[in-house]
């Protein structure tokens, strides 16, 4: 009886509730799921838009390091023939009956449509079978089959047959470059610079193309946001598993439900803890768990990029071994990595004959030419401050330029070696001056002055992107500009 009116007065409640309040009870569970459907797809489009665009660019930067090492290897190839000509007319006449040359690689580089489609689509390759999985996911997540998502499969197919491509290239230089010193090595190659050239050519150009390797695999973090959003929906891991089925198993990523029978603590299931131990109310407790996990993860990735780089020098000590050239690893990597940017400032105070105390601080970038051996150039600005803090003004004071050297010796100290110049405010003014605080000399005049400075440089880890530097250093002009002391400390924080 007691139910039987609970019923009851449930149906009058229902009945007293408004007509558009009842029909948003029925329908927000549909948009609901429309809504979640919506976010799926996407972050799916999101995760293969932004991976595309990454095999585009790594697929177009490998084209223009072929080009580049094709120009430079026909150039060296016609030296190495004039010379086999005087030097060999056996080995030349096996030379010319060759019909592979880095001249005919090089009217390869830029293929047709019809020649990708061939034999290059049908080569499998690891990333794109996963990115063809969560393709898959995306069409039968999607509730239209429009032609964007159509669009997908022609890219990743377009894709994987030019980096398919350019391995093929890449093995016609390798080829071309073993048939010339099977060649030369009647003439006795140790002694033929140019097949060195060529060897050097060719490493130094694979190394730089696996270095857009490594950036193309580097995740961006709205690729990593994706890719943790969908691998906590159902679904997601058959789909990738399929594409990938020819990878063991040991790569495939597991779903949510596997991972929590396995014991493995998952989003889900954290959550539900804490939701228990402190109630609904658990941003504070997340953002503090979020805090510690990323504290904890810094310090990961610096054992890990440690462990990287004591990998990769190991590995170029066993290649300098087996090598016939001494290999400079700077030579490895791409111009924009050689880059050394610094960011210096340093302060000076304020003399008794009226000269402000003043803050220089300058920008500049340095060429690694050998991992010990940077030099480099900067732009630097002078501000005025004031004589004392009861009197602060603000005034620009000059615009200087600057050039320098460095030699690393070790335990990251450096020795520094710079040349700059100053240029005052007077420079760009079309009054004459004739200021009594200017001394002027060779190294001084009213309108600009000059250092030579030399000294010591430490560097100190700050965080994961950022070094820094404190330079001591000697300025050998000191008492012609009348400085108050020759030393000159400068602070410098540097990007990794």
């Amino acid at each position: 009886m007691v139910r039987s009116n609970n019923y009851i007065l449930i149906g009058m409640s229902l009945k007293s509730l408004p007509i558009s309040l009842l029909i948003w009870l029925l329908i927000s569970p549909i948009l609901l799921c429309a809504q979640e459907e919506n976010i799926v797809v996407q972050q799916s489009k999101n995760y293969l838009d932004i991976n595309i665009r990454c095999l585009d660019k790594y697929s177009h930067r490998l084209q223009h390091q072929q080009e580049r090492l094709i120009k430079n290897l026909k150039r060296k190839e016609h030296r190495f023939a004039r010379k086999l000509q005087r030097n060999d007319s056996a080995s030349y006449a096996s030379y010319q009956e060759q019909t592979l040359t880095y001249d005919s690689i090089g009217k390869l580089i830029h293929p047709d449509s019809a020649t990708l489609v061939g034999k290059f689509r049908r080569k499998s390759n690891n990333i794109i079978d996963s990115l063809k999985g969560v393709q898959s996911f995306l069409q039968s997540k999607s509730s239209h089959n429009d032609n964007l998502l159509q669009g997908y499969d022609s890219k990743l197919d377009n894709v994987n047959s030019e980096l398919n491509y350019h391995s093929y290239i890449n093995d016609l230089i390798s080829a071309r470059t073993k048939s010339l010193y099977h060649i030369g090595g009647s003439t006795n190659s140790d002694k033929i610079s140019i097949l060195t050239g060529i060897k050097k050519q060719v490493f130094y150009s694979n190394s730089k193309m696996k270095v857009y390797k490594d950036i193309a695999d580097k995740p961006s973090k709205v690729e990593e946001m994706a890719l943790e959003y969908l691998q906590g929906t159902p679904g997601f891991s058959q789909h990738l598993n399929r594409a990938m089925s020819g990878i063991p198993i040991a790569n495939n990523f597991l779903d949510q439900q596997e991972m929590e029978q396995m014991g493995f603590q998952t989003r889900k299931k954290m959550q539900t803890h804490l939701t228990q131990q402190f109630g609904k109310n658990t941003n504070l407790v997340t953002k503090k768990i979020g805090s510690q996990i990323k504290d904890h993860q810094d310090k990961i990735n610096g054992l890990v990029k440690d462990a990287k780089e004591t990998k990769k020098t190991v590995g170029q000590i066993k290649r300098a071994r087996h090598s016939s050239f001494k290999i400079n690893p700077m030579r490895e990597l791409p111009f924009w990595k050689r880059i050394d940017k610094q960011y210096s400032w340093q302060t000076s105070r304020a003399t008794i004959d009226g000269k402000p105390a003043m803050l220089e601080a300058a920008a500049t970038a340095g060429f690694k030419h050998t991992p010990r051996i940077t030099y480099g150039i900067g732009l630097s600005t002078v501000i005025g401050l004031g004589q004392n803090w009861n009197n602060i003004h603000f005034s620009w004071r000059g615009i200087g330029l600057r050039s320098y050297a460095s030699w690393e010796w070790q335990f990251g100290i450096n020795i520094y070696a710079g040349y700059e110049r100053m240029y005052k405010k007077a420079t760009f003014s079309n009054a004459a001056t004739h200021d009594s605080e200017y001394v002027s000399n060779s190294h001084s005049t009213s309108k600009w002055n000059e250092s030579a400075l030399f000294g010591l440089t430490k560097s100190y880890y700050i965080n994961s992107k950022w070094n820094g530097t404190i330079q001591v250093l000697y300025d050998i002009w000191w008492q012609q500009k009348e400085l108050r002391s020759p030393i000159v400390l400068r602070f410098t924080i540097q990007a990794k």
